[in-house]
């Protein structure tokens, strides 16, 4: 998780070529399960399903917003989803907070950098 938390945001739109398809979906997998798990189980004081529940360390929490910052740049379709699951979830804790936010963040510069390729390119 360390390694990942690390190298992850050095990546620019320039590398995104270098985390392939499959790469790109385990990302996809990880962010949207974990993070549903940890934020959606519980609500309102009642589970949602009977899986685990509970807060992100701040380990996780930092390869959480590594692993957003990593789809932002490969700028997929895919990734936009993630994100916008993320952004738009529920949040019950600081940590679910601060991942919510970069994927927010992470959604709005994406779509930005879209935008400006429909105009330019």
């Amino acid at each position: 998780m360390q390694a990942l938390t690390r190298l992850l945001p050095r990546m620019g739109p320039d590398q995104a070529y270098v985390i392939n398809r499959r790469q790109r979906r385990t990302l996809h997998n990880l962010l949207s399960s974990q993070y549903r798990r940890l934020c959606v189980g519980f609500r309102n004081g009642k589970f949602l399903y009977d899986g685990p529940v509970g807060d992100f360390s701040d380990d996780e929490t930092a390869c959480y917003v590594a692993m957003i910052t990593a789809l932002e740049q490969t700028g997929d379709k895919d990734a936009a989803q993630v994100l916008r699951q993320i952004a738009e979830g529920e949040t019950e804790t600081s940590n679910h907070v601060r991942v919510a936010e970069a994927a927010r963040a992470a959604l709005a510069r994406s779509q930005t950098r879209m935008a400006q390729n429909l105009t330019h390119g």
